[in-house]
């Protein structure tokens, strides 16, 4: 159960930061958000990247927390070790794919 939870909360701080990056409200920080050395030369790259990367990061999060639920409400062992592995891995393979399409759009966009 506290493993669904924390899986669950840490989710919606996935899909949050990848809501505010989609919007371009997520500034260029230290902390939170896709920290490559591309985009962090600039802000203007932070906001490309974030923009184009930040609905893919919402959907991680989206993953993260369904399987955090589902890992909180299940009874069953196997169900509980299948969500959780699938939500984290999910959020992993989509942050990946955000990283991965925010660098596809800074490229094209400074060529």
């Amino acid at each position: 159960m506290i493993e669904g939870i924390v899986l669950a909360v840490a989710g919606v701080a996935v899909l949050a930061s990848g809501l505010a990056a989609a919007s371009g409200r997520l500034r260029r920080n230290a902390f939170v958000g896709i920290r490559t050395r591309t985009s962090m030369s600039s802000d203007e790259a932070w906001d490309i990247v974030h923009r184009a990367g930040g609905p893919w990061l919402t959907a991680g999060g989206l993953a993260l927390l369904i399987g955090g639920a589902v890992t909180a409400a299940a009874g069953s062992g196997t169900v509980r070790m299948t969500a959780t592995l699938a939500g984290a891995v999910l959020c992993v393979l989509l942050a990946l794919v955000a990283v991965y399409i925010g660098h596809t759009a800074y490229r094209d966009r400074v060529r």
